[in-house]
C-alpha cells in the first residue's frame, strides 16, 4: 500500500496543476480503484493506518494545492451543479467518516490532530463546497 500511495503521489505531483490531479485521480485509471479496494479491505480487516500507509502522506495533492494557493487560478467548471450530487457526496463522506478518519489523519501526516479537530475541518470544507457550488455564483 505504501508503494501504491507513493507512486500515486509522484504521479499527482507531476500533473499540470491540482485541477488536473483531481481530474486524473477519481476513477480515471486502475490505480485509484486499486487503492480504494485495498484501503477498504484494510479498514474491514482493522489494519491500523500507520501500519497500512507507512511513511506516506498526501504529498501529491498537497504540492499541487500549495502551488495553486500561491498562484490562484479558477478551475474551468460547469456553470451549474446538481444539488443531488452535492448532497450525495456530503452523505457519502458522513456515512464513512468513522471508518476513514484515522486514515485521513495518517495521510495528512498530522497524528497530533484529534478526530474531532479533523471532523470539524472536513465539515467546514464541505460547507465551503456547498457555498462555492451554489447557483448564480
Amino acid at each position: 500500500m505504501e508503494l501504491l500511495v507513493s507512486y500515486g503521489g509522484d504521479r499527482l505531483s507531476d500533473e499540470k496543476d491540482v485541477y488536473a490531479a483531481i481530474d486524473n485521480s477519481f476513477g480515471a485509471d486502475i490505480d485509484s480503484g486499486q487503492f480504494g479496494r485495498m484501503l477498504m479491505w484494510s479498514v474491514f480487516e482493522e489494519t491500523s493506518p500507520d501500519r497500512l500507509l507507512g511513511q506516506v502522506s498526501s504529498r501529491g495533492y498537497r504540492s499541487q494545492i500549495d502551488a495553486l494557493w500561491e498562484n490562484p487560478v479558477e478551475p474551468r467548471v460547469r456553470s451549474e451543479f446538481d444539488s443531488n450530487v452535492l448532497a450525495s457526496l456530503i452523505a457519502l463522506v458522513g456515512a464513512v467518516w468513522d471508518l476513514y478518519e484515522p486514515y485521513l489523519t495518517e495521510l495528512a501526516d498530522n497524528p497530533g490532530r484529534s478526530p474531532e479537530e479533523a471532523r470539524q475541518e472536513v465539515t467546514e470544507l464541505l460547507k465551503l463546497l456547498v457555498y462555492a457550488a451554489r447557483p448564480n455564483r
